[in-house]
């Protein structure tokens, strides 16, 4: 994890912050999330999670920002977990909206 992201960018890329809940793990910091949306209904949401913490021995920061989602197979419904090893929400959007065009997955919740 590095540590390109911060409040500024996901608060200008329309994220909202919410409250780590007790199934976040006690070293997370900041949550964040975003819904998108189309004309149809809510396609899916981008969790970010920041973490400050440093290597219990060399007290080097090691902390930084998780990005993650949950997709749902097209005709099943079947979630799938994904969790992205760069920081970057670009690359994120378009890799899950790849897979909407690519007709992989469908909506999280239809209007």
């Amino acid at each position: 994890m590095n540590n390109k992201l911060t409040k500024e960018i996901l608060l200008g890329k329309g994220f909202n912050e919410y409250k780590p809940s007790q199934f976040d793990s006690s070293s997370c910091d900041e949550c964040w999330q975003k819904c998108y949306k189309d004309e149809t209904g809510k396609k899916y949401f981008l969790d970010v999670k920041h973490y400050s913490m440093t290597h219990p021995t060399t007290k080097e920061f090691i902390g930084g920002y998780e990005i993650e989602t949950q997709v749902y197979l097209k005709g099943s419904h079947d979630a799938i977990n994904i969790k992205f090893l760069n920081d970057s929400i670009e690359d994120a959007e378009n890799f899950i909206n790849n897979l909407f065009e690519q007709n992989m997955i469908e909506n999280y919740e239809d209007y």
